[in-house]
């Protein structure tokens, strides 16, 4: 996946694959030290009602974003609503 996909994507209405990518790179931001832009990411990812409410998305990508930052979690918990 090249970051033209990732434009084309967002571009059209696919809100799942969208969500998804979002959330590969709040991990990826996460994983190179940008937490607080990962966890910007995070937070437009987890906009669709579907994922705000997924313990599993919050498992998968958000747990491991608030792992890159001990300062993280309160952040995060504020995303989830």
């Amino acid at each position: 996946m090249g970051w033209e996909d990732l434009r084309l994507a967002t571009a059209a209405d696919y809100p799942s694959w969208r969500a998804g990518a979002l959330g590969a790179v709040a991990w990826w931001l996460a994983a190179q030290g940008q937490v607080e832009r990962a966890v910007e990411v995070y937070a437009l990812a987890t906009r669709p009602p579907p994922l705000g409410a997924s313990r599993w998305w919050y498992d998968v990508v958000g747990e491991p974003i608030a792992g890159a930052d001990a300062t993280l979690p309160e952040l995060l918990a504020e995303v989830r609503g």
